[in-house]
């Protein structure tokens, strides 16, 4: 499928307009940056030691859960509830350069939170372009699901009502895993899981090399079905209310 870059140009500087329009998707940034910048300065004695790793796997979730999960279907919804979504195809947008231009957006502010995130929690910055690595695999993940709920939703309502149960999967295993097989093998499965999996093999070792192969291929899986369910929903539902 042909992408047109003037298209493609034409909906990353929409999209990022639209984004600081919206006060609530701007709050949403900000939150998990405040969240790690507060916990920086509370004295945790049962993470002593082990403040960094936490500040920086806890505000990765929350960063990516708030806005991976939250923008692109938002944004999607709301341009299906105020029929901006059919101009653009009636425009002859292509389901790839819609899809690609909400990626690079979302992606894009994410990525940004994180890497401040990164710094914040004091981190290795020798372990910062592994970080990006695996973080960005990690996002995408969930910023190409958040697309899909986008589709599937008449409204801003109803992508509300979805996102919630998705977020809740997505980071209560992989913050809980230890609390039980349940959580730790939902961990195991789900994209911010393997996301932390793969950082943490990668940049302090110590996890073996098959686990690192499953978690890459978990993120992968995830990306391909996302890709796919959005291409074939566009297609059937992108003119729908």
């Amino acid at each position: 499928m042909n992408i047109s870059a003037r298209k493609l140009q034409a909906l990353f500087k929409k999209d990022f307009t639209d984004y600081f329009k919206n006060p609530a998707l701007v709050v949403c940034s900000l939150i998990p940056l405040l969240f790690v910048v507060l916990y920086r300065f509370i004295n945790i004695p049962n993470l002593q030691g082990e403040l960094d790793d936490f500040l920086l796997s806890l505000g990765m979730v929350v960063n990516s859960s708030m806005c991976a999960l939250i923008i692109p279907a938002t944004s999607i919804a709301e341009e299906k509830e105020k029929f901006t979504l059919r101009t653009l195809i009636l425009s002859n947008v292509s389901a790839i350069e819609f899809f690609l231009a909400k990626i690079l957006v979302t992606t894009v502010i994410v990525m940004l939170g994180n890497v401040l995130i990164f710094f914040v929690s004091g981190s290795p910055v020798k372990a910062l372009p592994v970080y990006i690595l695996c973080s960005f695999m990690g996002n995408v993940c969930a910023v190409m699901l958040s697309a899909v709920i986008g589709i599937m939703s008449r409204d801003q309502a109803s992508s509300s009502a979805l996102q919630v149960p998705v977020m809740l999967l997505f980071v209560l295993p992989p913050v809980f895993a230890s609390a039980g097989k349940v959580l730790e093998l939902l961990s195991e499965v789900t994209p911010y899981g393997a996301m932390l999996r793969l950082y943490y093999g990668l940049s302090e070792g110590g996890i073996p090399a098959e686990k690192m192969i499953f978690a890459a291929g978990v993120i992968t899986t995830w990306i391909l079905a996302s890709l796919l369910i959005f291409a074939s929903l566009y297609k059937q539902k992108g003119t729908d209310n």
